[in-house]
Parts: C-alpha cells; sequence; structure tokens
C-alpha cells in the first residue's frame, strides 16, 4: 500500500501575526486564552501547544506532536519584518527530516537550531512520529536590546543576524548546560496555571539562552573546530584550549567535551588527571576565578555582571563558588583590593 504525504503549506509568523493566527483562527473549543494553550486534532495528526507571551518582541510555545501519517511541513520565507525561530527538539521517538535549497539533515532528539524569517525550508515528519519541541520567536529588537548583537558582527553568524541570510544553524552536540537552561523553560511553560506566572524568570532565561547558544556557536564555527588529532596527548592540549576559549560560558560537562573531541568519558577523566593533576570541570573553575579575580581587582564592572560574565546564571551560584575558592565573597575580595 502506498504511503499517505500530506503536503501543508505555511509561512512564518512574526510574534503578532502569530498571535493573530492563534487568537482569530481557532475555535473556542481548541483554543484557551486563559491557559493559552491550542488543541489541533486532524484525521492522522494531534499537536497540542502551550503558549506564553513574554514581550510584544518575543514568544515561547511548546508543541507536543503525534502523526499516524508523514506530513511535509512547507515552510515560505516572509520578507515582512526581521526576526528569528529558534527550535529545540527534546523528545523525538523517530528522526524528523528538514530540507533548505541542497541541504538535506536528520534533526534527532537534542536537535538544536536557528534560522531567520528569510528563508524556505520543509520539515518531513515521519508517520507514527511522536515528540516535542520547545520553541522561540524572537523579533530582531529583543536581540538588539539583550544580546548585544555588535559582538557577533564579525563572526560566523554575522550572516544569520545582520545579512538577511536564509541559513539554518545548528549546534551538533549539546552540553549540559544549555540543556539545563532549557529544561527550565520548559518546566516555566508547565507551571499549573493557578500559579503567578513569572515573566521576568522567564525572560531572562530566555536571554541567558540565546547568549550561551550564540557564543557556543561561534566557538564551535570560527576556529575552535578540534580537527580531532590522533594522540592523547594532542587531544588534551586542545581540550584545554577549548576551555581556555570559553571561559565565558558554563562548563560543558564531560559527555559533551568527550564526545566533541572523538573519545570517551573515562579516558577523558583518566589522561586529563593525570597530566593536569585536576578534573577537567576543577580546571575551568580554577581559570574562571582566576580571571574573575582579575576583574574584580582590576576593573569596576558590578559584581553581579562579572557572574553573569563568567557563565554563571545568577548572582548567588558566583559569588557562592568564588567564596568556596578564596574563602571570601567578591564584595570583600574587592573591598580588600581598593
Amino acid at each position: 500500500m502506498k504511503e499517505r504525504i500530506h503536503h501543508y503549506p505555511q509561512q512564518f509568523f512574526s510574534v503578532a501575526r502569530f498571535l493573530e493566527v492563534v487568537q482569530h483562527g481557532f475555535a473556542s473549543d481548541m483554543h484557551d486564552p486563559k491557559t493559552c494553550t491550542l488543541s489541533m486534532r486532524g484525521t492522522y495528526y494531534r499537536t497540542d501547544l502551550v503558549y506564553r507571551l513574554l514581550r510584544e518582541d518575543v514568544l515561547v510555545f511548546d508543541q507536543t506532536m503525534h502523526f499516524d501519517e508523514t506530513e511535509c511541513n512547507c515552510v515560505a520565507a516572509e520578507e515582512d519584518g526581521d526576526f528569528y525561530l529558534f527550535k529545540y527538539v527534546y523528545e523525538a521517538n523517530k528522526p524528523l527530516r528538514l530540507e533548505q535549497g541542497d541541504s538535506d539533515f536528520a534533526i534527532s532528539e537534542g536537535f538544536l537550531g536557528i534560522c531567520s524569517n528569510f528563508g524556505n525550508h520543509n520539515l518531513w515528519v515521519p508517520a507514527g512520529f511522536d515528540g516535542k519541541m520547545l520553541q522561540i520567536l524572537i523579533e530582531r529588537s529583543f536581540l538588539e536590546e539583550f544580546v548585544q548583537l555588535d559582538s557577533f558582527r564579525r563572526t560566523s553568524l554575522k550572516n544569520l543576524l545582520f545579512n538577511k541570510s536564509s541559513e539554518i544553524l545548528t549546534i551538533n552536540f549539546l552540553p549540559q548546560f544549555l540543556k539545563r537552561r532549557l529544561d527550565k523553560l520548559v518546566s516555566l511553560l508547565y507551571l499549573p496555571t493557578d500559579t503567578p506566572f513569572d515573566k521576568l524568570n522567564m525572560l531572562t532565561a530566555v536571554t541567558d539562552l540565546l547568549r550561551n547558544f550564540l557564543g557556543l556557536y561561534v566557538h564551535q564555527e570560527d576556529g575552535d573546530d578540534v580537527g580531532r588529532p590522533a594522540d592523547i596527548n594532542s587531544i588534551l592540549v586542545e581540550i584545554v584550549r577549548h576551555l581556555d576559549n570559553n571561559l565565558h560560558l558554563p562548563f560543558p560537562g564531560m559527555g559533551y567535551l568527550a564526545k566533541y573531541f572523538g573519545i570517551s568519558v573515562s579516558t577523558l577523566k583518566r589522561h586529563f588527571s593525570t597530566k593536569y593533576k585536576v578534573t577537567p570541570h576543577g580546571y575551568f573553575r580554577n581559570l574562571q576565578m582566576q580571571e574573575a579575580r582579575r576583574l574584580l581587582k582590576k576593573t569596576t564592572i558590578p559584581i553581579t555582571e562579572i557572574g553573569y560574565k563568567m557563565g554563571f546564571d545568577s548572582p548567588g551560584n558566583f559569588t557562592r563558588v568564588f567564596k568556596k575558592v578564596y574563602d571570601v565573597s567578591p564584595t570583600f575580595y574587592r573591598k580588600d583590593e581598593m
């Protein structure tokens, strides 16, 4: 029996257009504006959507999907406006397939990517698919205000962020710190409806996530590709270089480093500790704290900002780690140095 394939044409939505479609394009039994949920049922699919408008230029939504038959979402470019769509597939029993121009690649669980509204692509959802996808719809105004766009002007992100590129940018391996931030966003979306919605907390989580994603992508693409040297000592040198270059990000996790550099976690732990007399995490944390101490001593940058510069997700975590290493809080250390 020939497989049935459904082609579903759609277009990139701006934040305003997304809200307009959701609020006015569905019957009351499908859309509940109080809980910001949408349930869509067809002959071959079920989709449930939970969304939150954080500002006029940023919207977060989570999609739970089941498909009995294959569907191709044919997404057309939108020349009006300047916005981006961030996708994270965190559950998938089968790989999806993404087509864009001459590119064709599988999207498995853990996929993380961003594209602008200026490109066309086809997203193939196979029959029997069950999965969940977190998406963030961001207007350029949000990135300009919160993510310091100019710092990416001379990087591999310049085409997407400044030249209306149709590229889809992805990260090959998902480090633990990014996964934790993504999981936090999902949990905030699904707080009980009788719980007050903490919009500021979610905005902070989105900003932190985007800064880390863009920063990590730049380091992966702009000369931080290891080339997989053959001997373990060369690999360790490349790992140290990678950690040195990413002090502004949280520690990526042993699993990420092992996969990225093509060795096992046990081999990484054993040889790194033998060569450097400290674990990779300990080495990274020592470097971070040395840089934090230098900034506290030589600059007047606020302590909270220093913590964020060092990749910490809160001032409290930064203070706790600094005090553990130096037996004094950042505040008292700075006072003693003045």
